[in-house]
């Protein structure tokens, strides 16, 4: 998973938090389950129940990174 800027539209759940909107659409928020950022001078790293399996190349195997 990863944040991008984005504008909110009817499928999206919207979440306010420490001064920030997320928005996520609905779909995924069921299907990746408890969802946490967590916000450093670093930048945000995510979590969520989802699992890339074990075949998974990450952005190595994708052409938009």
């Amino acid at each position: 998973m990863g944040l991008a800027l984005d504008e909110q539209k009817e499928t999206d759940e919207v979440i306010n938090s420490n001064g920030y909107t997320f928005i996520m659409e609905k779909s995924l928020m069921q299907t990746a389950g408890q969802v946490e950022i967590d916000g450093s001078q670093f930048g945000f790293q995510i979590s969520s129940n989802l699992n890339a399996g074990a075949n998974d190349q990450g952005c190595s195997s994708c052409s938009s990174c």
